[in-house]
């Protein structure tokens, strides 16, 4: 996000497109509880949350990337490191609190 116009407005002010495929998302209450659960405020005192949820959407494996001594799939995300999982609906969520993977004990 420290470059190339990306921010972190939530918000988009048109759908999602990718790879010429219009990708529409369902706002309702479950996505907006998903969306609170992964981006909870961060707190020193806090266990971690695990979030098991069922989702819709769309993945994207790139394109194959050849180096002289890897190949992977790629194209998305940080220099194009990633495949990409694009979020169309939330069909489930459940939280579950994990004290025992908190790094602070």
């Amino acid at each position: 996000m420290y470059c190339c116009g990306v921010t972190a407005d939530k918000h988009r002010s048109k759908q999602l497109v990718i790879e010429s495929i219009p990708i529409p998302l369902i706002e309702d209450d479950l996505f907006h509880r998903f969306e609170k659960l992964v981006q909870p405020p961060v707190k020193a005192d806090s266990p971690f949350v695990l979030v098991q949820a069922t989702l819709v959407g769309r993945f994207f494996a790139g394109k194959q990337i050849h180096y002289p001594k890897a190949t992977f799939w790629g194209g998305f995300g940080h220099m194009g490191c990633c495949s990409l999982f694009a979020i169309q609906q939330v069909k489930s969520v459940s939280p579950k609190d994990r004290v025992d993977a908190n790094p602070q004990d």
